[in-house]
């Protein structure tokens, strides 16, 4: 699984409030079966577990689901330095 905080990525403006965050799921084939809401639910729970109790108190007000059977990000070596520098101040591994 990887997340990323879309808002941090692209910025956001002074009155805009919440966050847009993109959550990839891999080697999901069990996924595909699930229902949209079931896959939201998960989706919350996992960044639940990972970001802690801020993320917690935090409510999904919109969501969309899209599957992509046997697709995958292409990352390679090097790409690393084109990567967005974003990092959770409270997870030391997650950007």
């Amino acid at each position: 699984q990887t997340f990323f905080d879309i808002s941090a990525l692209h910025g956001t403006t002074d009155d805009e409030v919440g966050t847009v965050v993109e959550v990839d799921y891999y080697h999901a084939n069990r996924l595909l079966a699930m229902s949209d809401e079931a896959i939201v639910r998960k989706a919350k729970s996992d960044l639940d577990t990972m970001l802690g109790p801020d993320c917690a108190k935090a409510k999904v007000l919109d969501a969309a689901v899209v599957r992509l059977p046997e697709a995958v990000n292409w990352y390679f070596p090097g790409s690393y330095a084109d990567m967005p520098d974003t990092k959770s101040s409270d997870v030391s591994n997650a950007y």
